[in-house]
Parts: structure tokens; C-alpha cells; sequence
């Protein structure tokens, strides 16, 4: 009310003219806005790609130097070489902490090859068969020049092995006893039990996701997320083997436990997914918004649309499905597919569209 009266006041001293400009002001400075909204949201997509790679940047760094040291590197090249790789050179220079390496002409041949497949052409030298000095970092920062090329998680040879071990499914799951100085840890002294699982999610962004999960014996109660990552980052960096832990903890203490973790990683697991199918659905959406131009769309944008909506749905996303069964009502694929926009329409009233039930076969809307 204050506002409207000084509003008011202010406007009883002006003229005719003086307030048809103030006016011509207000509503330009509004145009400007509405302008200015519509731009900032049809370069949405490409904000929050630019923001999300950045932010992905910066995760990646902050787990990679948390997680992963340049020893667990060497040691996970070097064992995957002495048992996979015949005829390979694997030598360490200790004086500038460098590895020769080369790779025969077939394990370089199919590296090189992995390397097109993947996009990743010009990230290492090491698919040329020739000898080359590297070494292994866990900053994702550090830049290879042409005397030493840098290895680190992301590396193209590091995920060439993955994929190869994966294919050779020699994937494994040790079971493993550790003891640690009380004095390293953030926890009360005690015997505890730990599971590490990773987990693949894909979409839009394939995502990749190392959950862990620890309980004290004697209660078999999880502990939070945070500390129990935080615990078998430290029993990994300063633990030694723990030989007498057969004989000091029983099987049947064990496998309770592990029951417990295994069912507080699945809870774990299935509040990842619902999470990152909500994100996935968002990105489609924005990417969606992207390529729509006042409503009017190209012919490959139809198509890629239509693929957008497509995953989105699959996530979901009742509006994406809704919206897929018009583009097949209306012909804007091509031609008009009501078998396909039927389809559609009942799979957006499964997932709860508020109107896709009145496009069903006889409801009256055609």
C-alpha cells in the first residue's frame, strides 16, 4: 500500500506528456527483462553443460587426489602388464621417478584402436609401439610434454585396461583384513567391517560411482556415508595386513555384517538411481528447450528431438512421453503414426500425465 500511494503521488505533478513517457520507460525497461529472460533461457542447455563439465572438473580432481595415489596407479598398469601383456618393457628410472614403457605392436595396435573408438586420438603415444617415459600423477592438471607423458585416472591407457579386464572378466572382489593405528583414525578403536561397490549409471552423462559402506562388529550398525569413506581412505593410505583376523573374528559375525551392508547398499543404490534418473530427465529437458526455436523445429531437430523425448520418457518424464505421442499424431516425423502416438500416449498415462488418458483410443479426443 505505501508503495502504491508514493506511486500515485509522484504521478499527480506529472504531465500528460511527461507521464506517457515515464510510462514508454516502464514498458521498454520490461521488454528489455522479458528479452533478457528469453535469452538467458534459450542458452540454458549450453549454461548448465558449460557449469556441469566444469563442476565435473573439479569433482573428478577432488576424488582422484582423495582416492587414488600414484602407487595404486603403478601397481594396477604394472600387474595388468606382467599377466596380460608378453613382451612388454615396464622399467622405473629412480632418479626423476619416471617408467619406461612400451607396448608390443599388438597390445599398441589395440590400444590405438581403443583410443579411436573412444575419441580420445592424441592423448597418448603409447599406442605407437615406441618406447616413452611416463609417469604416473593424481593431479588431473598435470600436463604431458613431449620427454614425459603423464598418467592419471582418466589416462586413455588406465581405461583401456578397465574395458580389458572387464572383457577378460577378471573383475574381482578380494576379501581383505586390515589393521590401522588408532591414532590415524577419527573413530573410537574396535573391529570394523567394510564393502565397496561401484555402480554405472547411464544416460545422458555415463557416470561412474565408488560407494562404500562400514559397520562395527559388536553392533552391526552402518556407519554414516561420509565417515565410513573417510575410514577406508585411511585404512588403504596407513593400514598393513591384519594376518591374525581368521582366528579373531568368527564366520557367523562376519556374514551378519555383511548382510547388514550389503542391504544398507542397496538402499544406497536405489536413492542413487532415482537421483541421477532425475538429473538425466533435467539434462534431456534442457536439451530439449535448446533446439525448440519459438516452437518452430528443423527436420533433424524433429529427429533429435524425438530421441531426446524418447530417453527422457525412459526416465520417467511424463511430459516427454506426452509430447512424443503428439510429434507421432501430428506427422512431424514424417508422416503421421497413431499406432506409435497410441503407444506413447498410454505410456505417458502410466507415469501419471495429467491429460494423456483423454488422447486414449476412445475417450473422444482424435
Amino acid at each position: 500500500m505505501l508503495f502504491r500511494s508514493v506511486s500515485q503521488s509522484r504521478y499527480s505533478y506529472l504531465t500528460q506528456e511527461q507521464e506517457e513517457a515515464e510510462i514508454q520507460r516502464a514498458a521498454q525497461a520490461l521488454e528489455n527483462v522479458r528479452q533478457r529472460q528469453e535469452e538467458l533461457e534459450k542458452n540454458a542447455s549450453q549454461m548448465m553443460a558449460h557449469g556441469g563439465l566444469v563442476l565435473e572438473r573439479i569433482e573428478a580432481a577432488d576424488e582422484l587426489s582423495r582416492r587414488v595415489t600414484e602407487r595404486d596407479l603403478i601397481i594396477y598398469v604394472q600387474d595388468f602388464l606382467n599377466q596380460h601383456v608378453p613382451g612388454h618393457r615396464f622399467q622405473q628410472n629412480e632418479i626423476d621417478n619416471t617408467f619406461l614403457i612400451q607396448l608390443p605392436a599388438s597390445a599398441a595396435a589395440d590400444l590405438d584402436d581403443f583410443c579411436r573408438r573412444k575419441g580420445l586420438i592424441g592423448q597418448t603415444s603409447l599406442g605407437n609401439a615406441l618406447p616413452r617415459q611416463c609417469r604416473f600423477v593424481n593431479k588431473l592438471t598435470s600436463v604431458s610434454n613431449k620427454l614425459v607423458e603423464n598418467i592419471h585416472q582418466f589416462h586413455p591407457l588406465i581405461r583401456y585396461i578397465s574395458q580389458r579386464l572387464n572383457e577378460l572378466e577378471e573383475a574381482f572382489y578380494p576379501l581383505v583384513s586390515v589393521k590401522v593405528s588408532a591414532s590415524e583414525m577419527s573413530i573410537a578403536p574396535g573391529d570394523y567391517m567394510f564393502a565397496l561397490r561401484r555402480w554405472t549409471f547411464s544416460g545422458v552423462r555415463d557416470e561412474e560411482w565408488l560407494q562404500s559402506a562400514v559397520c562395527e562388529l559388536s553392533t552391526r550398525m552402518p556407519l554414516p556415508d561420509e565417515l565410513a569413506e573417510s575410514l577406508i581412505n585411511q585404512a588403504r593410505i596407513h593400514g598393513g595386513d591384519w594376518l591374525e583376523a581368521p582366528a579373531s573374528v568368527s564366520p557367523e559375525v562376519a556374514s551378519a555384517c555383511l548382510d547388514e551392508l550389503e542391504a544398507h547398499l542397496e538402499q544406497s543404490y536405489q536413492r542413487a538411481k532415482k537421483r541421477k534418473q532425475d538429473e538425466n530427465a533435467d539434462r534431456l529437458m534442457f536439451q530439449l528447450h535448446g533446439i525448440d526455436h519459438d516452437g518452430e523445429f528443423s527436420e533433424p531437430d524433429m529427429q533429435n528431438a524425438a530421441m531426446l523425448f524418447q530417453q527422457a520418457a525412459h526416465l520417467g518424464h511424463a511430459s516427454a512421453a506426452f509430447n512424443l505421442a503428439h510429434m507421432y499424431k501430428r506427422g512431424a516425423l514424417g508422416k503421421t503414426d497413431i499406432f506409435s502416438a497410441n503407444k506413447w500416449f498410454s505410456y505417458a498415462d502410466q507415469l501419471n500425465h495429467p491429460h494423456a488418458y483423454l488422447y486414449l483410443p476412445n475417450k473422444g479426443i482424435s
